[in-house]
């Protein structure tokens, strides 16, 4: 599958991801092209870092809250953002945790919205990990936590999220790396 998508970003102007099969095994490659001529091709990591967004957030009006939006949703079948950096994506996630539909939750029912458990998530637990880290109960109000703190929360978020460099190969070296 490929598909290609061009967005308004200052800094990557355009995208293309392909799937395919080898030997069972599924090979996961994203290029981005940016506006100074470079290219750069993503191979390996977590789908969170191939898309540059570090809180797998699903692709809606929520996750376009960062300075660029989304360049497009695509994984699984639609299903996760696609940013132009983990900068945007890190913004929409702050952006997110201070919207109206999370800032007067508690932890728990913030994570029983972000990460429910009829997707297969355990929102109990992903709540008690962030309560835990920030030294705080489950019932602590998102929006009463400090700036230090909503980073400290977006930092399990990753973690729990799975985020795992892979390789950036750079195209314009090499063409032939990124055919």
């Amino acid at each position: 599958m490929r598909l290609i998508v061009t967005q308004t970003s200052r800094e990557c102007i355009h995208y293309r991801q392909r799937y395919y099969i080898l030997d069972i095994k599924e090979v996961k490659e994203q290029e981005y092209k940016y506006v100074d001529g470079a290219v750069k091709m993503r191979t390996g990591g977590s789908v969170a870092w191939r898309n540059n967004n570090p809180g797998n957030l699903v692709s809606s009006s929520t996750s376009k809250i960062g300075s660029g939006g989304p360049v497009t949703n695509n994984y699984p079948k639609g299903k996760f953002a696609v940013f132009a950096s983990k900068t945007e994506g890190l913004d929409a996630l702050r952006g997110l945790l201070r919207s109206d539909g999370y800032k007067n939750k508690s932890i728990l029912m913030a994570m029983q919205k972000y990460a429910p458990k009829k997707d297969s998530n355990n929102p109990i637990r992903y709540a008690n990990m962030i309560a835990q880290r920030l030294g705080k109960s489950v019932d602590t109000i998102v929006g009463s936590l400090t700036d230090a703190e909503r980073e400290t929360m977006i930092d399990v978020i990753m973690l729990k999220e799975g985020w795992k460099v892979g390789n950036i190969i750079d195209c314009s070296v090499d063409p032939k790396l990124c055919q």
